[in-house]
């Protein structure tokens, strides 16, 4: 059966002449129906050459001028092949390319590889290339080889509104991913790996990026100069820096998992107000920053104090706090007690009311502010805890770790206050019926008979008191 075959030709190639083919030009998208043995504009296409193989153009003196792209054959009508496409394509096969394979050429579309890969040789170029796109969509790509400095996995310059996700790319000699300028993208469940130069390297704003995995580059994630972003479930491992912000403010890194010999998060430039929260940085360097790197915060984030380097600075800072909250119980059951916390200062902190579990609301203490002139503590904190008939309680404790709960246990006083003196009884019936309330809300079973005999001989005087006791 003879073999359907066409010739893959890229818009980065320069050829000695115009050259179409069922309405293709060169630098279009190459899909049609091409046949084997077919003269093409004076190009010959065998079908006994193999797939991938390369196509050189002989002149009309029968010499070869050069080579001037690949062959891609398959047995099907339909052949797709590297070029720009401009309507909803699904890969049927993956593809071999020399510069820049797919290109998007409007908004409104998606490529999906469906698990087909990009292979690229060893020149620049990017497996997909957007620019100046709206709403576009890849998925379920593998991009690798394109080995050049200036090549990348997948490139998108100065699209907006747009999504990638279910993506790998690796093996690239410049970047993986490469966002370039726009706003508004979603990147998901992506992993960019043993890329040269940088692994995501993301110029956007208001974007959202989760579930991405980086794994041994330069750079594992590059913020540079844009706000307002939003990463969670990042995990980054053995690169030179993990995580580095230059001169990125108002972002938000949530669940981020950083590991290896290198940097965990950089500030640098003037990279303001980011948040790192519910995070671990386990790297030879935790934190890193310079400039005039200021008023980033560190929230619930686990991490080595002692690895903390500073460049120069003018000064840099970040602030290290962690969630907390504290349980109240009278050593068997939970007291719904009044908690105030407040800090080394004797500032208040958090003041609430812990609820019928006796556990109050997490709330956040800062732990101190790190600066490259010294760091400010703000630990010890003082805890007070005070409930009805129970002693009042304090404690000191330092708060340092992730979602830690500080546990306080109340005794009872051993008697009952008076009453309020707006409290009356009209008969002994009224005052069991308050003893009974109080012993489900206010004391433990134990307790109930001598905690009762204050109060029934406050009441026994009240009606004394009054010439009777019963109505």
């Amino acid at each position: 059966m003879r073999l359907l075959v066409f010739l893959l030709l890229f818009s980065s190639l320069v050829l000695a002449d115009s050259m179409e083919y069922n309405g293709f030009s060169t630098s279009e998208t190459q899909i049609g129906n091409m046949k084997a043995d077919t003269t093409f504009n004076g190009f010959v296409i065998k079908g006994s050459l193999t797939d991938g193989q390369p196509i050189s153009r002989n002149g009309t003196d029968g010499t070869i001028e050069g080579q001037i792209g690949y062959l891609t054959i398959i047995s099907g009508e339909n052949l797709m092949v590297c070029g720009v496409i401009t309507t909803n394509t699904v890969l049927n096969r993956s593809l071999v390319a020399v510069g820049t394979c797919i290109t998007f050429g409007v908004d409104d579309i998606y490529l999906d590889c469906d698990g087909y890969s990009i292979n690229g040789s060893e020149t620049d170029g990017s497996g997909v290339f957007a620019n100046g796109r709206d709403n576009i969509t890849v998925k379920n790509c593998e991009v690798f080889g394109f080995s050049g400095g200036n090549s990348y996995g997948l490139r998108f310059m100065s699209t907006s509104n747009s999504n990638i996700t279910s993506s790998v790319l690796r093996n690239i000699g410049g970047t993986g991913l490469y966002l370039q300028e726009g706003d508004g993208n979603t990147i998901t469940n992506t992993t960019s790996k043993t890329n040269t130069v940088r692994n995501f390297n993301l110029i956007t704003t208001n974007s959202v990026y989760k579930n991405l995995t980086s794994v041994q580059s330069g750079v594992g994630f590059f913020i540079n100069s844009r706000n307002g972003n939003f990463f969670s479930n990042l995990v980054s491992t053995s690169s030179n820096y993990e995580i580095w912000l230059q001169t990125s403010s108002n972002n938000i890194f949530d669940n981020i998992t950083t590991i290896g010999g290198g940097v965990g998060v950089y500030f640098v430039g003037s990279s303001t107000n980011n948040l790192i929260d519910n995070s671990s940085i386990n790297t030879a360097t935790s934190i890193r920053s310079a400039n005039d790197a200021q008023n980033n915060k560190l929230l619930n984030t686990s991490f080595n104090s002692s690895t903390i380097t500073w460049g120069t600075c003018a000064p840099c800072n970040f602030t290290v706090s962690w969630y907390a909250r504290v349980n109240v119980t009278n050593s068997t059951n939970p007291l719904p007690a009044d908690v105030n916390v407040s800090d080394i200062n004797e500032k208040s902190a958090f003041s609430s009311t812990a609820g019928t579990s006796g556990l109050t609301p997490w709330f956040t203490i800062l732990d101190y502010y790190a600066s490259s002139a010294g760091n400010t503590l703000f630990n010890n904190y003082s805890i007070n805890a005070s409930y009805f008939g129970y002693n009042l309680t304090q404690s000191s404790f330092n708060f340092g770790g992730r979602d830690y709960t500080f546990n306080m246990t109340l005794f009872l006083t051993g008697f009952i206050p008076p009453l309020p003196i707006n409290v009356t009884y009209g008969s002994l019936v009224e005052v069991f019926r308050d003893l009974e309330s109080r012993k489900s809300s206010e004391f433990p079973a134990r307790n109930y008979f001598l905690a009762s005999l204050p109060l029934l001989g406050l009441a026994f005087v009240g009606l004394w008191k009054k010439d009777w006791l019963v109505s």
